[in-house]
């Protein structure tokens, strides 16, 4: 593996300048004069069509690049990964990489990104809500965590990379979905006096770290802990103590990956992997 390629250094990411507050509305907007109305005509040019062609190839090839590495990975090991596998398996030269990642590192918090996306998104799909929100708190909690070792693939990328990129682009949508939806559900508990009043932003916070550190354990060679994790988040939200360990004891449901999504596709190459590779 590349040197540093488990140390979970985090991506480059450019930051998009501040939108001028000087509108063409504002009284001192530019064109206007100061308390009149801008009277120019409207710009009715069409969006650049080759930058939008570009941004759509670059994500393509981005994509193109992790995937090639979550290939390797699952057939090899990510003890095994190399850039030069990397292009070898996406058909690519060497430069092509580097317009995209400085190093392996970035590539597998990318495909950490991916794959903790789709399980994400895969246990919010299939989370049967229940009259009782913290039962329906325990039960998403809980198929994660029976998911992601159906999947031990994702383990790989965990290990590797820890809690760097918790907010990556990759997971982006999925993770917004999920905060919407602990939101919706800590509304509901507060309203049936199930949870204490905590700024959302919080209880999303204490739900990743607490998942994420408990699967960390769990690969290190420790017990699972399924259950007690999901009883203390639970008392953190409020729950009492004798009514979250009951909660957490609640049987997981394990879900299934899509047919042809990323997890299934990589799962088959994992499962070809010669005896003594691990996973």
């Amino acid at each position: 593996m590349e040197a540093g390629a488990c140390d979970g250094a985090e991506r480059d990411r450019g930051e998009a300048g501040p939108s001028s507050a000087i509108g063409s509305g504002h009284p001192n907007a530019i064109g206007s004069e100061a308390g009149k109305p801008d009277h120019r005509k409207p710009d009715h040019r069409k969006p650049d069509h080759r930058k939008a062609v570009a941004a759509a190839r670059r994500q393509r090839m981005e994509r193109r690049l992790v995937e090639a590495a979550i290939f390797v990975v699952a057939a090899r090991g990510s003890e095994a990964l190399s850039i030069d596998d990397i292009i070898s398996e996406a058909g690519v030269a060497r430069g092509t990489f580097y317009k995209y990642f400085v190093n392996v590192d970035q590539v597998l918090l990318e495909a950490k990104g991916m794959l903790g996306g789709e399980i994400m998104q895969l246990v919010l799909d299939s989370t049967p809500p229940v009259e009782d929100p913290a039962e329906t708190m325990a039960h998403f909690i809980l198929s994660f965590f029976a998911t992601f070792r159906r999947y031990p693939l994702m383990g790989e990328f965990v290990a590797c990379t820890g809690l760097a990129a918790l907010d990556d682009p990759a997971t982006l949508t999925a993770a917004e979905q999920f905060f919407d939806a602990l939101e919706a559900l800590l509304a509901l508990g507060r309203a049936a006096d199930r949870f204490i009043d905590m700024p959302p932003g919080i209880a999303f916070d204490f739900m990743r770290v607490g998942v994420v550190m408990s699967l960390r354990r769990s690969l290190a060679g420790h017990p699972p802990d399924d259950a007690e994790t999901t009883a203390a988040l639970l008392r953190l939200y409020g729950v009492p103590a004798q009514d979250a360990a009951r909660l957490g004891n609640l049987e997981g449901r394990s879900l299934e990956a899509p047919q042809g999504g990323l997890i299934e596709r990589s799962e088959k190459i994992r499962w070809s992997r010669p005896v003594g590779l691990g996973l």
